[in-house]
């Protein structure tokens, strides 16, 4: 029990929970103003090399999400990141996306990225919308998103507004 450690091994805990700790804004007046008005059916992989393949070969929007689903627990996550991909070239779907993730596992060119990719190894999900329709416009959607949910490891694509806000913040 934590209030039975003493001294250096209740430092030792302190400090182990102390790297699980991440912000999140629970903000419902954002999820109520969302300005996301396409119909999303989002579609969930683990993220793990085996599932690539399961990936549709379109562009998209994605998000990576912490979650442990198990029977002990309510259904619940926690949406780390969000991302968009084929808005510049249609050879960039989801699935190589989703595969340029497993290299950036490996390699620190992001540090905030890289760090959620391998601490969550075992918790991590890939959730997906393959978006065929042309006309939707995938960097507004993912700032709109990005901006009702404001996800902690997303650094640069939200709103102007909702950027200085979060920074005011931290």
């Amino acid at each position: 029990m934590v209030h039975d450690l003493e001294g250096s091994a209740f430092v030792e805990m302190v400090e182990r929970f102390h790297v699980h700790r991440r912000s999140f804004y629970l903000n419902p007046d954002l999820w109520n103003s969302s300005r996301v008005t396409f119909p999303l059916t989002w579609h969930e992989v683990k993220f793990e090399t085996g599932n690539k393949s399961s990936v549709p070969e379109n562009r998209g929007i994605y998000s990576f999400i912490v979650k442990h689903p198990n029977n002990h627990f309510p259904p619940h996550g926690f949406i780390m990141y969000i991302g968009i991909t084929g808005i510049n070239s249609a050879e960039r779907t989801l699935r190589k996306r989703f595969g340029e993730y497993l290299i950036e596992q490996r390699r620190n060119k992001r540090p905030r990225v890289h760090m959620m990719l391998n601490k969550y190894v075992d918790n991590l999900y890939f959730n997906y919308v393959a978006v065929e329709d042309d006309s939707v416009d995938l960097a507004q959607l993912e700032i709109d998103l990005n901006d009702a949910l404001i996800p902690p490891v997303g650094r640069l694509d939200f709103s102007a507004e909702i950027r200085a806000l979060r920074d005011a913040l931290q």
